[in-house]
């Protein structure tokens, strides 16, 4: 793994496992690494009731804002859970601008209430891909 050391604090998005968001997020913030996990309402219906469910907006996937440094990357990836950072080039880590990540939060924080999950089993494109659509969106 070519890693760049600096001292700089950068977002990375990481792919953790199936329906394990929730748990890797604490795991995460407990050790110390902030993390932030988009997460927005859902209308969840059953025969007898209708519910909001808090559900991650991009299913299986968290940020956590950390240098490119060999340890604060292993840290995160030692995490039970983890499996492995995004990024163009395989094993090497993309960041994830702040502005996205700000916009990410603000879009969290008007605690829009969603339909159907941003994510599915049978779409083909990436996080990056996505956050490139909602952000196209935005602007």
């Amino acid at each position: 793994m070519n890693m760049e050391f600096s001292n700089g604090a950068h977002w990375y998005a990481v792919y953790v496992r199936s329906r394990h968001e929730f748990k890797i997020f604490n795991r995460l913030t407990e050790s110390g690494i902030e993390t932030f996990l988009p997460v927005v309402e859902r209308l969840s219906r059953w025969k007898d009731r209708k519910k909001l469910v808090s559900f991650p907006l991009f299913a299986g996937y968290l940020f956590v804002h950390i240098s490119k440094d060999y340890n604060d990357i292993l840290s995160v990836l030692k995490t039970h859970g983890v499996v492995r950072f995004l990024g163009i080039v395989p094993g090497e880590p993309e960041p994830v601008p702040d502005e996205q990540i700000a916009y990410l939060k603000k879009l969290v924080e008007s605690r829009f209430i969603i339909t159907k999950s941003v994510t599915n089993k049978n779409d083909k494109l990436t996080l990056l891909h996505r956050l490139a659509f909602l952000f196209m969106i935005h602007f």
